[in-house]
């Protein structure tokens, strides 16, 4: 029988101490990974929660904006019609029918269709850009009251 020599015995410790790092590590690695998948799983699930909150809170708000922007429209189109049967009121007659004890009914100390033809095209020019300005002032206001507003909370 040989004897055993220095050198096995350190090779022999050496070896024993590797395996017992190596379970060490091995049982340190494991600890660490469920630790991990742990977290992970835990942040997955609260990213999920936070996306589907995130969801209903975008339908609910785009529901609130297609509710003000209906609103707004309707209002529009009101005021718009509301002005249009204002515009017809305003151009019925504008020269007054003479009065019947005159001698001649076209000539009342003016030119009747003169008149009325000038006072026409005033009222034709002055109308039009009323109804622009009020247009526009119907449309900016109903624009403004249909802006989306910030995401509620």
């Amino acid at each position: 029988m040989n004897p055993i020599t220095r050198l096995e015995i350190y090779a022999g410790i050496g070896v024993i101490l590797m395996a017992v790092m190596l379970g060490a590590y091995l049982k340190g690695r494991s600890d660490g990974a469920e630790k991990v998948q742990l977290k992970f799983d835990a942040f997955v699930s609260e990213t999920k929660a936070l996306g589907m909150k995130a969801e209903a809170d975008k339908a609910k708000k785009e529901q609130a904006d297609a509710a003000k922007i209906a609103t707004a429209v309707t209002t529009r189109d009101a005021a718009l019609a509301s002005l249009r049967v204002a515009q017809s009121r305003a151009r019925s007659g504008f020269v007054p029918n003479s009065t019947a004890g005159s001698k001649d009914s076209g000539n009342v100390c003016y030119d009747r269709p003169t008149l009325d033809a000038a006072l026409r095209k005033l009222d034709t020019g002055v109308s039009n850009l009323v109804t622009e300005g009020d247009a526009a002032m119907i449309n900016g206001r109903a624009l403004l009251s249909s802006w989306p507003s910030a995401i509620p909370k």
